[in-house]
């Protein structure tokens, strides 16, 4: 009868030493990271006089077995800077509270979607046929998007800074003044 108590100490004892070291293996595992995103360029749908539409497109990855709901992405575009804007500067367009989802264990893609109407960003109509016909052909930008979570178990907030440049419309003689 002894031999047989061994074995199952024994037993017990492989089975609790396993489990606590799987257990020391998950706990690690089950602290999320942080993601890693990345601007990667500007798709431009449509460009008009009366709008242009285009997309900021982020390339986003998550280290994590688990989804992530309710990512918040808040931005200022600030048109016709080429470096970043002085604080207390007035952002051409903002946004706040852009949400979406980033998949588990994956990289996927997140495009911020933006309207702008070129005629209601210049001081007026006038003012952009003026620039567009002294040749010049685009406008550059920065666009501040900061990208948070506030949860229990994981909270970030990652900003990130984007320059470029967007397409002006473009005009031939007899769509000069044609809207």
């Amino acid at each position: 009868m002894k031999s047989k108590q061994h074995a199952i100490t024994a037993g017990t004892v492989l089975l609790i030493g396993s489990v606590a070291l799987l257990c020391s293996f998950s706990v690690g595992a089950l602290k999320p990271k942080e993601p890693t995103i990345k601007y990667e360029k500007v798709d431009v749908k449509k460009v008009s006089f009366k709008e242009t539409k285009v997309e900021f497109v982020y390339s986003v990855e998550n280290p994590n077995s688990i989804g992530l709901e309710n990512v918040i992405a808040d931005y200022e575009l600030y048109l016709g800077a080429k470096d970043s804007p002085a604080e207390g500067t007035a952002p051409t367009v903002s946004g706040k509270d852009v949400t979406f989802s980033i998949k588990a264990k994956d990289t996927s893609e997140f495009r911020l979607p933006m309207d702008l109407n070129y005629e209601g960003i210049f001081k007026s109509a006038a003012e952009l046929t003026r620039i567009i016909v002294g040749g010049q052909k685009s406008i550059p930008f920065v666009l501040k998007t900061t990208f948070h979570l506030d949860l229990k178990i994981l909270k970030f907030k990652i900003p990130i800074e984007s320059k470029g440049e967007l397409p002006l419309p473009e005009v031939s003689g007899s769509k000069l003044f044609s809207h």
